[in-house]
Protein backbone atom coordinates (compact mmCIF):
# COMPACT_ATOMS: atom_id res chain seq x y z
CA UNK A 1 0.00 0.00 0.00
CA UNK A 2 2.77 2.18 0.85
CA UNK A 3 4.48 1.71 -2.63
CA UNK A 4 1.14 1.90 -4.39
CA UNK A 5 0.79 5.03 -2.81
CA UNK A 6 4.32 6.40 -3.57
CA UNK A 7 3.62 5.12 -7.28
CA UNK A 8 0.33 7.60 -6.82
CA UNK A 9 2.03 10.45 -5.65
CA UNK A 10 4.69 9.92 -8.28
CA UNK A 11 2.30 9.66 -11.47
CA UNK A 12 0.44 12.75 -9.85
CA UNK A 13 3.36 14.70 -9.82
CA UNK A 14 4.19 13.48 -13.28
CA UNK A 15 0.85 13.99 -14.81
CA UNK A 16 1.19 18.17 -13.36
CA UNK A 17 4.83 18.64 -14.85
CA UNK A 18 4.07 16.52 -18.49
CA UNK A 19 0.55 16.49 -19.58
CA UNK A 20 -0.90 20.07 -18.12
CA UNK A 21 0.01 21.38 -21.61
CA UNK A 22 -1.80 18.69 -23.36
CA UNK A 23 -4.96 19.82 -20.98
CA UNK A 24 -4.67 23.43 -21.77
CA UNK A 25 -4.96 22.78 -25.58
CA UNK A 26 -7.16 19.83 -25.83
CA UNK A 27 -10.36 19.42 -26.42
CA UNK A 28 -12.50 18.22 -23.38
CA UNK A 29 -12.36 14.17 -23.24
CA UNK A 30 -13.29 11.34 -20.92
CA UNK A 31 -11.18 10.52 -17.53
CA UNK A 32 -10.71 7.35 -18.98
CA UNK A 33 -9.77 8.06 -22.39
CA UNK A 34 -7.23 10.85 -20.83
CA UNK A 35 -5.98 8.17 -18.52
CA UNK A 36 -5.83 5.68 -20.86
CA UNK A 37 -3.18 8.50 -22.65
CA UNK A 38 -1.22 8.84 -19.93
CA UNK A 39 0.03 5.54 -19.21
CA UNK A 40 0.00 4.97 -23.07
CA UNK A 41 3.05 7.74 -23.19
CA UNK A 42 4.83 7.59 -19.10
CA UNK A 43 6.99 5.20 -18.92
CA UNK A 44 6.35 3.26 -15.20
CA UNK A 45 8.06 4.93 -12.06
CA UNK A 46 10.77 2.23 -10.86
CA UNK A 47 11.33 2.67 -7.53
CA UNK A 48 14.73 2.04 -5.85
CA UNK A 49 15.29 -2.21 -4.52
CA UNK A 50 16.20 -2.48 -1.29
CA UNK A 51 18.51 -5.42 -1.32
CA UNK A 52 19.29 -5.50 2.88
CA UNK A 53 17.69 -8.11 4.17
CA UNK A 54 14.87 -7.01 6.86
CA UNK A 55 15.70 -9.66 9.48
CA UNK A 56 19.85 -10.05 10.19
CA UNK A 57 21.23 -13.62 10.18
CA UNK A 58 21.98 -13.97 13.14
CA UNK A 59 18.72 -12.99 14.64
CA UNK A 60 17.51 -15.97 11.95
CA UNK A 61 20.31 -18.42 12.89
CA UNK A 62 19.40 -17.88 16.74
CA UNK A 63 15.90 -18.83 15.97
CA UNK A 64 16.60 -21.90 14.11
CA UNK A 65 18.64 -23.08 16.61
CA UNK A 66 16.67 -22.78 18.96
CA UNK A 67 13.79 -24.46 17.66
CA UNK A 68 12.55 -22.00 14.90
CA UNK A 69 10.31 -20.02 17.35
CA UNK A 70 11.01 -17.70 20.39
CA UNK A 71 9.07 -16.59 22.71
CA UNK A 72 8.20 -12.68 22.44
CA UNK A 73 8.54 -11.07 25.87
CA UNK A 74 9.44 -8.06 25.11
CA UNK A 75 9.91 -5.08 22.06
CA UNK A 76 12.25 -2.25 22.30
CA UNK A 77 12.96 0.56 19.21
CA UNK A 78 15.72 2.56 17.86
CA UNK A 79 15.43 5.14 15.76
CA UNK A 80 11.92 6.26 15.99
CA UNK A 81 11.82 10.23 16.26
CA UNK A 82 7.96 10.91 14.57
CA UNK A 83 6.14 8.01 16.84
CA UNK A 84 6.74 7.05 20.21
CA UNK A 85 8.05 3.98 21.24
CA UNK A 86 4.80 3.42 23.29
CA UNK A 87 2.39 4.33 20.15
CA UNK A 88 4.29 1.50 18.38
CA UNK A 89 4.41 -1.04 21.08
CA UNK A 90 0.67 -0.19 21.19
CA UNK A 91 0.65 -1.60 17.07
CA UNK A 92 2.58 -4.87 18.01
CA UNK A 93 1.25 -5.15 21.59
CA UNK A 94 -0.82 -8.44 20.69
CA UNK A 95 2.33 -10.47 19.68
CA UNK A 96 4.11 -9.95 22.93
CA UNK A 97 3.80 -13.70 24.66
CA UNK A 98 3.53 -15.68 21.54
CA UNK A 99 5.65 -18.06 20.43
CA UNK A 100 7.02 -16.45 16.98
CA UNK A 101 8.57 -17.50 13.90
CA UNK A 102 11.13 -15.65 11.42
CA UNK A 103 8.03 -14.96 9.26
CA UNK A 104 6.02 -14.02 12.12
CA UNK A 105 8.63 -11.43 13.33
CA UNK A 106 8.50 -9.97 9.41
CA UNK A 107 4.85 -9.11 9.77
CA UNK A 108 5.85 -7.30 12.63
CA UNK A 109 8.17 -5.04 10.59
CA UNK A 110 5.32 -4.63 8.19
CA UNK A 111 2.95 -3.99 10.70
CA UNK A 112 4.94 -0.96 11.97
CA UNK A 113 5.88 0.32 8.87
CA UNK A 114 2.41 0.13 8.18
CA UNK A 115 1.33 2.11 11.22
CA UNK A 116 4.10 4.74 10.21
CA UNK A 117 2.04 4.79 6.76
CA UNK A 118 -1.46 5.71 7.91
CA UNK A 119 0.27 7.74 10.70
CA UNK A 120 1.60 9.96 7.66
CA UNK A 121 4.93 8.94 7.22
CA UNK A 122 7.10 6.82 5.41
CA UNK A 123 9.52 4.51 6.94
CA UNK A 124 11.29 1.15 6.91
CA UNK A 125 11.67 -1.46 9.83
CA UNK A 126 14.25 -3.89 10.19
CA UNK A 127 15.61 -6.34 13.03
CA UNK A 128 19.41 -5.31 13.02
CA UNK A 129 22.32 -8.01 14.77
CA UNK A 130 21.19 -8.75 17.88
CA UNK A 131 20.99 -11.13 20.88
CA UNK A 132 17.32 -12.54 20.58
CA UNK A 133 18.00 -15.26 23.11
CA UNK A 134 16.17 -13.48 26.28
CA UNK A 135 12.99 -12.77 24.06
CA UNK A 136 13.73 -8.97 23.68
CA UNK A 137 13.55 -7.74 19.77
CA UNK A 138 15.02 -4.82 18.98
CA UNK A 139 13.38 -3.15 16.08
CA UNK A 140 15.29 -0.59 14.18
CA UNK A 141 13.04 2.54 12.44
CA UNK A 142 14.69 4.01 9.46
CA UNK A 143 12.28 7.43 8.97
CA UNK A 144 12.19 8.56 5.18
CA UNK A 145 13.57 12.13 4.78
CA UNK A 146 12.62 14.67 1.96
CA UNK A 147 16.00 14.73 -0.13
CA UNK A 148 14.50 17.72 -2.28
CA UNK A 149 12.33 17.96 -5.54
CA UNK A 150 14.16 17.40 -8.59
CA UNK A 151 12.35 19.24 -11.69
CA UNK A 152 12.58 17.58 -15.51
CA UNK A 153 13.18 21.08 -16.99
CA UNK A 154 12.70 19.64 -20.70
CA UNK A 155 9.08 19.14 -19.55
CA UNK A 156 8.30 22.07 -18.14
CA UNK A 157 10.67 24.62 -20.76
CA UNK A 158 7.04 26.82 -21.62
CA UNK A 159 5.91 26.89 -18.36
CA UNK A 160 4.38 30.16 -17.07
CA UNK A 161 5.38 28.59 -13.26
CA UNK A 162 9.91 28.58 -13.18
CA UNK A 163 11.06 25.63 -12.16
CA UNK A 164 12.50 27.04 -8.08
CA UNK A 165 8.78 28.32 -8.10
CA UNK A 166 7.32 24.57 -8.21
CA UNK A 167 10.51 23.60 -6.15
CA UNK A 168 9.90 26.18 -3.43
CA UNK A 169 6.06 25.04 -3.29
CA UNK A 170 6.85 21.35 -2.23
CA UNK A 171 10.07 22.12 -0.20
CA UNK A 172 8.16 24.66 1.69
CA UNK A 173 5.45 22.19 2.41
CA UNK A 174 8.22 19.74 3.61
CA UNK A 175 11.32 20.53 4.00
CA UNK A 176 14.42 19.02 2.80
CA UNK A 177 15.86 16.74 5.28
CA UNK A 178 13.27 16.58 7.43
CA UNK A 179 11.08 13.51 7.81
CA UNK A 180 9.06 13.07 5.11
CA UNK A 181 4.99 13.92 6.02
CA UNK A 182 2.79 12.79 3.10
CA UNK A 183 -0.12 14.78 4.03
CA UNK A 184 2.07 17.69 3.60
CA UNK A 185 3.21 16.70 0.33
CA UNK A 186 -0.34 15.65 -1.05
CA UNK A 187 -0.86 19.05 -0.29
CA UNK A 188 1.64 20.48 -2.15
CA UNK A 189 0.90 18.56 -4.80
CA UNK A 190 -2.58 19.56 -4.54
CA UNK A 191 -1.79 23.40 -5.08
CA UNK A 192 0.34 23.18 -7.93
CA UNK A 193 -2.51 21.29 -9.55
CA UNK A 194 -5.00 24.43 -8.65
CA UNK A 195 -2.13 26.85 -9.68
CA UNK A 196 -2.26 25.60 -12.93
CA UNK A 197 0.08 27.56 -15.58
CA UNK A 198 2.38 24.57 -16.03
CA UNK A 199 2.00 24.68 -20.11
Amino acid sequence: MLQTRYKAFSLLLVMLVVFAPSYALAAPTSSGSLLNQIESSTPPTQLPKVSAPKIAPQVVTTLTENGSKMLLKGVRFEGNTTLSSSLLLASVKDFVGSELSVDDLLVLTDILVQFYATSGFLANVTLPEQDVTDGVVLFKVYEARFGGLLVDVDQIENARISENFIRQIVEVANPKFEVIELEKIDRAVLLLGDLGGLV
